[in-house]
């Protein structure tokens, strides 16, 4: 639905309001730490590209790229009721992640062919939180992932369409993660565990992407001291020497379900590095700090690899978003490895057309929405120019 139009739906005029407003990084802290919200309301992935981008490259990207392909997949995928299923049991979390890899792909509520696939994916994400403020999955530590990827996905949403209702419970699930920071400034998966520094960094994604001057209201200062904490308690599992950063204490590795350590041994991939990385960028830390050139050539070390022992979406995912802000030799490298891994491993025949290969040790168990929304919003960045980050401005690649 073209911008300005009506929509042919009453519910969906009233919910959904497109505010002209989009978020900068002025304005706002992150969109999806790297994503840019289409503004013009006529969408195409060529739009993604640099305006100096050579003619042959807009005319491939115009025909069909693995972008295409993963968010036609992803929007195959949807159920009836507007959500997107998950094997494990983690509906929130899937459907969180297939609408964050739709508006980072520059689509919105409002605007691009998968405007009413948003809609209804954004209200039943909103529907799934009751009156206490629950969301998702009962038990830890389900659910505290459940409630950061849904606080994560209603933010952004709100961002862009600034309706009420989605601020409310934006708000509310950003408020009750602000609460639930430890006294050392991480966040635990679950009341009898010890904080670890991926929970800790989901947890500072949701908060940071509620960073616009009216989502976090009076909750605006708290948000930002525990911002600068969560960043202080990942200097904390910092090997000072080599940059890498442990899950629960310098030096120990990212948990695995049974069986996936043999597949996929965790002292091969850097996902909690590269999730510590990006998060230090943004609580504002330099992208020439020791410590972020560190974690940088570590990574760039370890590139990624769709057929090794070494696969892993989630490495993939903060990886990319992590090396793109800190940008020259280490990004190239990454970005080079990234786009044509990250290609290979996506399905491009058959029923399943488009969608990622379930390989690593996260995706695998979630099932095909999650794996394809994560390769969908690595792929994305490799037609990303502008970098948005908070505080701070916005950057041209």
């Amino acid at each position: 639905m073209a911008r300005g139009s009506t929509p042919t739906n009453m519910e969906h005029r009233d919910t959904f309001t497109l505010d002209r407003r989009y978020r900068t990084a002025g304005a706002a802290a992150m969109v999806l730490l790297l994503f840019p919200l289409a503004s013009n309301g006529a969408w195409s992935p060529a739009n993604l590209l640099p305006a100096d981008a050579p003619q042959e490259e807009i005319q491939s990207v115009r025909t069909i790229t693995p972008l295409d392909r993963g968010l036609k997949a992803l929007a195959g995928m949807q159920q009836k009721d507007g959500s997107w299923h998950a094997d494990d049991g983690g509906h929130v979390a899937s459907s969180s992640l297939a609408v964050l890899a739709f508006l980072g792909a520059g689509h919105g509520p409002r605007h691009g062919p998968y405007n009413l696939k948003l809609r209804r994916g954004i209200s039943w994400l909103k529907k799934q939180i009751d009156e206490n403020g629950h969301v998702g999955r009962p038990k830890p530590p389900s659910a505290l992932h459940d409630r950061m990827l849904c606080a994560l996905a209603l933010s952004e949403a709100y961002g862009m369409t600034r309706y009420r209702l989605l601020k409310a419970a934006a708000h509310k699930l950003v408020a009750d993660i602000v609460a639930a920071q430890e006294q050392n400034g991480g966040w635990a998966p679950h009341p009898d565990a010890g904080p670890d520094a991926l929970v800790t960094a989901w947890a500072m994604m949701a908060i940071g992407s509620a960073r616009t001057d009216d989502l976090l209201g009076e909750l605006r200062v708290e948000a930002e001291l525990a911002l600068k904490r969560g960043a202080q308690f990942l200097d904390t599992l910092t090997d000072q020497e080599t940059g890498r950063v442990g899950l629960s204490l310098p030096g120990t590795a990212a948990p695995r379900n049974p069986g996936a350590e043999e597949r996929f041994p965790a002292a091969l991939t850097e996902e909690v590095t590269a999730a510590a990385m990006a998060m230090r960028v943004l609580a504002g830390e330099g992208e020439n700090s020791p410590a972020l050139v560190r974690a940088a050539t570590l990574l760039n070390r370890n590139l990624p690899r769709s057929d090794a022992p070494s696969t892993n979406q989630l490495y993939w995912y903060f990886g990319t978003i992590a090396l793109f802000q800190v940008g020259g030799k280490s990004w190239d490298s990454w970005h080079a490895a990234m786009k044509s891994e990250i290609a290979a491993s996506q399905i491009t025949i058959g029923e399943r057309s488009g969608m990622w290969k379930r390989r690593g040790p996260w995706s695998g168990p979630s099932g095909d929405a999650t794996a394809t929304a994560l390769g969908t919003m690595c792929i994305a960045v490799c037609y990303r120019d502008t970098e948005v980050l908070a505080p701070g401005p916005v950057r041209q690649r």
